[in-house]
């Protein structure tokens, strides 16, 4: 993983610098999504394995990536370098100047960490790839953090600018992420578990990475479209007030979450769904 290796062993205290660089190396080994995702997903003939679950592909129909972020690359790679030409289509939202692309699953960029239209785009996109997905498909799902810039898709009573100008309020304001994806989950229309709804009934494969100080396992720390999530209209509300940020962000944006409809509640039971999550690396994977 270190590529200058040998300039930074030529001098100094050599045997206690090789130790660094070899527990350095190990440790970037260690939380690299591309082999994390090849540790994790393995093919034998028609036969794929993600970590405990099986599947027969020739009893599978379509599979599909689906994604953004800014760690989703190098996991979708890694799905298309196993899967190859098994995978019938895809699209992630990378962001802007990253210039990858991939054989099977089509690369967007987008802007981070303000949203832009071509994020705007890309998220439409993602819903109109998730709606091809039925009932004996497979959809690996690649949220990273970055997600929620990349992939913007406010209700209709708000725009793409006053979604970019709440995201620059709480950025700004010191609100912790888990307070702002609260906010950002409720004025979407694709995360808070909305996207896994749009997939059903077709089978989610979470792949993701988690940086969340504190509690590594907690999935509803991550602001992922296809995991349930805990936080109400009314949390995201709260959050506003506590910053002193209610009076401050779009009358259309206030509007929407006082007069909250029921009915858009982020998701917060997946019952009947068929999701499985897992988290491919994280803070403690690092330190240990």
């Amino acid at each position: 993983m270190i590529k200058n290796r040998g300039l930074l062993l030529s001098h100094g205290n050599i045997p206690l610098r090789k130790v660094v660089i070899d527990i350095l190396d190990r440790a970037l080994e260690k939380v690299n999504l591309y082999s994390a995702t090849r540790r994790l997903i393995k093919l034998k003939g028609d036969f794929l394995s993600v970590g405990a679950l099986s599947y027969n592909l020739k009893k599978l129909g379509s599979i599909y990536v689906l994604g953004a972020g800014k760690s989703t690359r190098p996991i979708a790679e890694a799905l298309e370098d196993i899967l190859g030409d098994r995978i019938s289509g895809g699209v992630i939202i990378l962001k802007r100047g990253e210039k990858s692309r991939l054989r099977r699953i089509e690369v967007l960029e987008a802007s981070h960490p303000l949203p832009d239209e071509d994020g705007l785009k890309g998220a439409r996109k993602v819903l109109e790839v998730a709606g091809k997905a039925k009932d004996r498909d497979l959809v690996f799902c690649v949220i990273t953090g970055g997600s929620s810039a990349l992939m913007p898709l406010p209700p209709p009573s708000i725009s793409l600018e006053e979604k970019r100008e709440v995201t620059d309020l709480l950025l700004r304001s010191g609100v912790s992420i888990q307070e702002i994806n609260a906010v950002r989950k409720h004025l979407s229309l694709i995360k808070g578990g909305r996207l896994a709804l749009q997939i059903h009934p077709a089978e989610i494969i979470n792949l993701t990475v988690s940086d969340v100080i504190g509690d590594y396992e907690a999935l509803d720390c991550i602001t992922d479209p296809t995991v349930p999530d805990r936080s109400t209209f009314k949390d995201a509300l709260e959050v506003l007030r506590r910053y002193k940020l209610l009076e401050k962000v779009p009358s259309s944006v206030r509007k929407y979450l006082e007069k909250a409809d029921p009915n858009m509640e982020t998701v917060k039971d997946f019952k009947g769904l068929k999701v499985h999550t897992f988290i491919l690396a994280t803070n403690r994977d690092l330190c240990e």
